[in-house]
């Protein structure tokens, strides 16, 4: 399996238009969250690797003033079509290319895991204005429902994810001395699909699309003879886990 910097460059480089369709957007108790507990409304925000914007757009609707940083070619094209309007940079987390204190905001969905922690959280506080907030986020399918355990078990999550647990990043935050001590957030809701959308769920995986096409071939259809078991629309059940924190006065 490639290095997990090589693996999150090369996994996104192609589908973007999948992975668009496929992904799942967030709960509103989240962006409520948000609202009222980070200045979101009027707000000026930046959203670090926002992919094709799926969470921008909320952010957006909800009245911030949005800024996306995305690092892959293939996820900016896509993100313009998708998200018209929002200022898109490219950049990634370690090098953000704004002044100090620019921001009230920053947002990290299904991303954070790629980034090099310490360079990114530093860099984080940096732009975050006195009392901004940071916010991690994470979708993740609830393995418990037994169509997402045999859908994991298909695309071999358990062994080839290069998320591992999300828990790890709340005492990073705190190791930094950048940030208040962390706030853990937990949401449920429910995606319902059609049949070729949980297929495509499984391409979206930045391991499938970097495997040689015969193993992603055979992935796929496997994951293909599962929805063509199912009724639709299929519902996926999610977790989201949030991690806020509030950055340091400076001295």
């Amino acid at each position: 399996m490639a290095e997990r910097g090589d693996l999150g460059s090369a996994g996104f480089a192609r589908g973007a238009d999948v992975y668009e369709r496929a992904r799942p957007g967030y709960p509103i108790d989240l962006v409520a969250l948000l609202a009222g507990r980070a200045q979101l409304v009027g707000g000026v925000v930046l959203d670090v690797a926002a992919g094709t914007g799926k969470f921008t757009r909320q952010l957006a609707t909800a009245g911030g003033r949005c800024v996306a940083l995305e690092p892959s070619a293939a996820m900016r094209a896509m993100f313009v079509v998708a998200t018209p309007g929002v200022p898109m940079v490219d950049a990634g987390a370690e090098a953000i290319p704004a002044t100090a204190a620019a921001f009230d905001l920053v947002t990290v969905a299904q991303a954070f895991h790629w980034f090099d922690a310490p360079v990114a959280l530093a860099e984080i506080a940096r732009v975050l204005r006195p009392g901004g907030m940071l916010a991690l986020i994470w979708n993740e399918r609830e393995e418990s429902d037994p169509v997402m355990a045999e859908f994991s078990r298909i695309i071999s999550w358990d062994e080839r994810r290069p998320l591992r647990d999300v828990a790890h990043y709340s005492p990073a935050i705190e190791r930094t001395g950048l940030f208040h001590a962390p706030e853990h957030h937990r949401f449920g809701h429910i995606e319902r699909v059609s049949r070729q959308t949980l297929v495509e769920m499984a391409a979206s995986r930045s391991y499938v699309n970097v495997m040689e096409s015969e193993e992603r071939a055979g992935v796929l259809g496997r994951i293909g003879e599962l929805a063509a078991s199912l009724a639709e629309p299929i519902a996926i059940p999610y977790v989201t886990e949030v991690y806020t924190a509030r950055v340091l006065a400076r001295p």
